[in-house]
């Protein structure tokens, strides 16, 4: 790349150094501040065993915050780089092959915190599925860490410090004293040991921050890793999936015996905030048409507790039947909960999001899905549209 003015090369070298690191900091850092929803992100692709995800997400993590830290100050950059490059490959045959299986129906796991709201911003984190954007976007981004190793401009880095300080050293007078160029030798050696020592801590801090996802406290009612919803919802026009399920109290409800009535099944995770606002709406639309042929029905579709949310994902405690207590009781639910230990239920209709609405019509025919948080008004229109149905 000799024929590429140097002061160009400086320039996009210095360009690409801040832009790629600072995106691996922020990343890094999110998924630190978020462990659980990076875990539940790894786990969404179904390439690993899910008792490996905590431990890889720790892993990423702490990678991306020293790289991105490396990056920006301009330690070991060749090497630094050249091994981000072979991070963003894995994303790309990660992406890649969700994009070819089609499961694509979650968030790529980039940002865990932050999700684009328009196309920009889509393009930019991620939105709440994987699309070919994130492809080309990481894509590009890997183009633009392949220019660090190659132009190899060291100016306005530590890396230019080292050696620097290692010509110096050569071309020192051969009078000096041995305890003099002990001292030479030591000193070009103190900042990459201060950014170990950094680095050292840094991943104690993330280990301790991943320590919580890896554990869980109590048996629970259901098995987390039998969470593996097939990649797509449900489409209308479907015939139900019949299930059998209980509810805490030991309640049976087999979906096929509500032949005759429009079911909303709802599919919701206790410690889910959107679901919470979702509750006093449904205690209300039971009580608008109790006397209508009109069922509520609302399946536990998540693990996790109800401290999973404000704990910043990073308690993943099994819910046990107290959850379900608590969940009941202030909210006043009115209609069946129920259990799906196995999420044979939540996986056959493709849930990895809440709440989601399926509105089942008297015969069995899925006729509107409706992906939450979801206005009353427009649950309601829903349910008059499928209840005039006949």
């Amino acid at each position: 790349m000799n024929h590429v003015p140097y002061k160009l090369r400086l320039v996009i070298t210095l360009i690409a150094r801040c832009l790629i690191g600072g995106l691996l900091l922020v990343s890094g850092f999110e998924k630190v501040w978020s462990p659980g929803s990076f875990v539940v992100s790894i786990e969404n692709y179904h390439l690993i065993p899910n008792y490996i995800a905590p431990y890889l997400a720790m892993f990423v993590s702490g990678f991306e915050l020293l790289a991105g830290l490396f990056l920006i100050v301009g330690l070991f950059i060749r090497v630094v780089a050249i091994l981000v490059i072979l991070q963003f490959a894995v994303y790309l045959f990660v992406l890649s092959d969700a994009l070819v299986t089609g499961k694509t129906d979650h968030a790529c796991g980039c940002f865990t915190v932050f999700q684009g709201q328009n196309a920009i911003e889509n393009f930019l984190f991620g939105g709440n599925t994987i699309t070919y954007s994130d492809l080309i976007r990481d894509s590009l981004l890997l183009l633009l860490t392949a220019i660090l190793p190659i132009f190899r401009v060291r100016k306005w880095s530590f890396d230019s410090l080292l050696v620097k300080r290692k010509d110096q050293n050569r071309s020192k007078d051969s009078t000096l004293t041995r305890n003099q160029n002990t001292n030479l030798s030591m000193s070009k050696w103190l900042i990459p040991i201060g950014f170990v020592v950094v680095a050292i801590a840094a991943l104690s801090m993330n280990a301790i921050a991943f320590v919580g996802v890896s554990k869980t406290s109590q048996p629970g009612l259901s098995v987390a890793g039998d969470y593996k919803p097939r990649s797509k919802y449900l489409q209308v026009g479907k015939k139900e999936v019949n299930f059998t399920l209980k509810t805490i109290s030991g309640q049976r409800i087999q979906l096929s015996q509500e032949r005759g009535k429009v079911i909303l099944l709802e599919f919701f995770a206790l410690w889910c905030p959107y679901c919470r606002d979702e509750a006093p709406v449904l205690n209300q639309l039971d009580q608008l048409y109790h006397n209508q042929p009109f069922k509520i029905l609302s399946v536990i579709a998540s693990p996790y507790g109800i401290h999973f949310e404000d704990s910043h994902f990073t308690n993943m405690s099994i819910y046990r039947k107290q959850d379900v207590q608590w969940y009941q009781n202030h909210f006043s639910v009115t209609h069946p909960m129920l259990l799906d230990p196995h999420f044979q239920v939540t996986n056959a209709y493709g849930i990895n999001g809440y709440p989601i609405f399926y509105l089942i019509g008297r015969h069995g025919t899925i006729r509107k899905l409706l992906i939450g948080p979801v206005p009353e008004v427009q649950i309601m229109q829903a349910i008059q549209q499928v209840i005039a149905q006949k």
